[in-house]
């Protein structure tokens, strides 16, 4: 893996962790203080149309180009998290995780689409490596924070963790856009191709409040904190090793192994609703 690559894979994961951090942010912001106006059928549209602004990628692209693009959902993403470590607002955590998770939609068939075009030769997919690193990354903090999210701690050290990992993230957006063309003639993200993104509402949600929550295991196994946290911890880092290690299969393969996640996920589920 040359520098390039993992200049990307740095890049892409410090943009989902913001992306991450925005979700933490959205859902209990919708609950507790839009839930104050609005009703629960009410709560819910506003959800799905924040995750559907993901179809306007199409169109984004085609008027800011890909880089373009690029620039504005990355180097958003940044400044939405600045500006949620900074402002304690209701109304603008709630803007600004609306605004975060309309540029994670955008950012996601963007860059799967680009890394398509890419030459990948013995490479892994850089959103295979970058999702369980931002996951890891997501935990781990929560980890060394006892449970309690970034996002709420508002002390000097706290932004200052923030500010770095945003102009870490700037920096390397500046080099991704001047250091390496990216193909202003790649594949765009067809609207058919962004549908699939509109599921990670759903998923986010599965992932951060039941099987990425240390919180969540240790009051449904009666484990202490440590054991649920290691365990959580430990299984999102055997997850990165899977997905580096199914990325490198075949097609067919993959797509196999696609299947029997998903049928595994839909069966989590089907536990989680029946109360087992």
């Amino acid at each position: 893996m040359n520098r390039s690559r993992i200049r990307s894979v740095l890049l892409t994961t410090l943009t989902l962790l913001f992306g991450l951090h925005t979700f933490r942010v959205f859902l209990p912001t919708v609950i507790w203080y839009l839930g104050q106006y609005l009703s629960a059928q009410q709560l819910a549209l506003y959800a799905l149309a924040t995750f559907a602004l993901a179809l306007l990628a199409p169109l984004v692209r085609r008027l800011l180009g890909e880089r373009g693009l690029l620039a504005l959902t990355t180097g958003g993403l940044a400044l939405v998290r600045l500006g949620i470590q900074f402002v304690a607002a209701p109304v603008a955590d709630l803007a600004l995780a609306t605004a975060g998770l309309a540029l994670l939609g955008w950012f996601l068939p963007l860059w799967h689409q680009s890394l398509r075009n890419r030459p990948t030769e013995g490479d892994i997919p850089v959103l295979a490596v970058a999702f369980p690193l931002a996951f890891l990354l997501d935990t781990g903090s929560r980890t060394l924070l006892l449970s309690y999210d970034l996002a709420w701690r508002h002390g000097l050290w706290a932004a200052l963790v923030v500010v770095g990992l945003a102009l870490l993230a700037l920096v390397l957006l500046w080099r991704e856009l001047t250091g390496r063309a990216i193909g202003e003639a790649a594949e765009e993200p067809s609207p058919g191709r962004v549908w699939p993104f509109l599921g990670l509402g759903p998923w986010l949600y599965l992932t951060l409040a039941v099987t990425h929550n240390p919180s969540a295991l240790a009051a449904s196994t009666g484990w202490g904190d440590v054991p649920a946290h290691l365990a959580v911890n430990g299984f999102t880092t055997l997850g990165a090793v899977v997905c580096a290690l199914v990325a490198g299969w075949p097609a067919r393969r993959r797509r196999l192994w696609a299947l029997l996640d998903g049928g595994l996920l839909t069966g989590a589920l089907a536990l989680l609703v029946a109360g087992l």
